[in-house]
């Protein structure tokens, strides 16, 4: 399962499938940039008419999202909607998650959660049996990724969405809400911000 976008990088998990005595059952390209419910629902149908023994997600928050969501309810049927909140799907996927992230900066392929749309806005959907059975973390998957997704994903894995409220943010320091959180997104910030302008640099430069 992947998105348009990394259509480049399906002949690497050819290969790999290929060695070790194994083939793609079919392949799943249609997902959406923020996945909306309906997009979550069409894939479902998909694997749940699937002769696969295993599910792999090749691609950013997005795919993940869906893959994760669109497991779970070809197994429990009826629509994603049904499970936003927490811990409403019955049981865990019949496809074990294989998850190839290419982008950094949601950390989809390690959380419980999958962040749909409908025509109200975002919703997440929260349930242990969301996380995938394995994650496969591979730099070199992301260094084909144009220059924007691969700073845009850099910089959301230091964003003041993930340990608000951040170091920079406008909140007194330290946080009355939580004063553990400022040195935490100091380190955070520390370890990714010399890595984020040369892998830039360099797709940009070719």
């Amino acid at each position: 399962l992947r998105d348009p976008g990394v259509a480049a990088l399906e002949g690497a998990v050819r290969q790999a499938l290929e060695r070790g005595g194994l083939s793609l059952a079919g392949v799943y390209d249609q997902v959406e940039s923020n996945p909306s419910v309906a997009s979550v629902d069409r894939c479902a149908a998909f694997l749940r008419e699937s002769r696969a023994a295993v599910l792999i997600a090749l691609g950013g928050g997005s795919t993940l999202d869906t893959a994760k969501a669109a497991a779970c309810v070809a197994e429990v049927g009826g629509s994603i909607a049904d499970y936003v909140g927490f811990d409403l799907i019955p049981r865990p996927a019949r496809l074990p998650l294989v998850a190839l992230p290419t982008t950094a900066g949601t950390g989809s392929e390690a959380s419980r959660v999958s962040v749909v749309a409908d025509a109200t806005g975002k919703k997440a959907v929260y349930s242990d049996h969301l996380t995938p059975r394995v994650a496969l973390v591979d730099p070199q998957l992301s260094a084909g990724m144009p220059p924007g997704p691969l700073s845009a994903g850099r910089c959301g894995a230091t964003s003041p969405s993930r340990w608000p409220p951040c170091w920079w943010s406008a909140w007194p320091s330290p946080s009355p809400s939580s004063p553990n959180l400022d040195p935490r997104s100091l380190d955070e910030h520390r370890a990714c911000r010399p890595r984020r302008p040369p892998a830039a640099a360099q797709r940009a430069h070719g």
